[in-house]
């Protein structure tokens, strides 16, 4: 194991509860990140000023967990903003790499194979990929069809409730570049899910309650209701 570097003391100065509230992560979910992710992050040579994995992983982690200003995050480290910036990118990129979203999402058997739809409320028009609720369901088929669809939905929206709470840098606004952004959301999705792997509690932060947006708003144009039809009718 790399040498932890003098942030990598937390693990030791905090109660698991701590660093949960802390970092989202408790002692044991922070080792595995850093034996499963710590070979990708670990510096070419260590000369001096280079962090160690476990460094770059907590520094990361407390900026995903807070949502706070990389420089706040900086003088909590005593490292630099512009330290902190490429420390973010490089966790960040990696965490969100066609190879650790392959391994964490397929592999694990989160995303199976096979064709699946996408589901969304009255507010997206309706496409052969995204499946939204009837606005005047008929008895049968259709309401049957809303029915599943909105408990459907209603579990993702619980789950994106649950990352949300998790992540603070996700109840606001992201104030890096889109792509950066992207990543960032991914990033937190992948340790999110190792969190649930792991059965980590949730930390001790007040829920924005993961609203969800009721079936009837933002009507907007329906296409692909024939798709929708012929789905209805034949599952339900």
């Amino acid at each position: 194991m790399a040498d932890r570097g003098n942030i990598g003391n937390i693990l030791d100065e905090h109660t698991n509860k701590q660093l949960v509230d802390r970092d989202r992560f408790n002692r044991a979910g922070l080792n595995y990140l850093e034996t499963v992710f710590g070979p990708a992050l670990v510096p070419a040579t260590m000369r001096h000023k280079s962090l160690p994995a476990m460094d770059k992983l907590l520094i990361t982690l407390r900026y995903l967990a807070t949502g706070g200003k990389q420089l706040n995050d900086a003088d909590m480290h005593n490292v630099s903003q512009p330290a902190v910036s490429k420390i973010l990118t490089e966790v960040t990129n990696y965490l969100s790499s066609a190879d650790v979203l392959g391994r964490n999402l397929f592999n694990d058997g989160h995303v199976p194979n096979g064709q699946y739809h996408l589901l969304g409320d009255s507010g997206y028009a309706g496409r052969r990929w995204l499946l939204t609720p009837y606005l005047n369901p008929q008895p049968g088929s259709q309401t049957a069809y809303n029915r599943s669809n909105k408990i459907t939905r209603a579990k993702v929206e619980r789950g994106i409730g649950q990352l949300k709470r998790r992540f603070g840098v996700l109840h606001g606004e992201i104030r890096v570049q889109p792509e950066k952004a992207c990543r960032i959301v991914l990033t937190c999705a992948v340790l999110h899910n190792i969190c649930k792997a792991q059965n980590i509690p949730m930390p001790d932060v007040i829920d924005d309650g993961g609203n969800a947006n009721n079936m009837d708003n933002n009507i907007a144009p329906q296409h692909g209701m024939q798709y929708r039809d012929y789905f209805a009718n034949t599952y339900f």
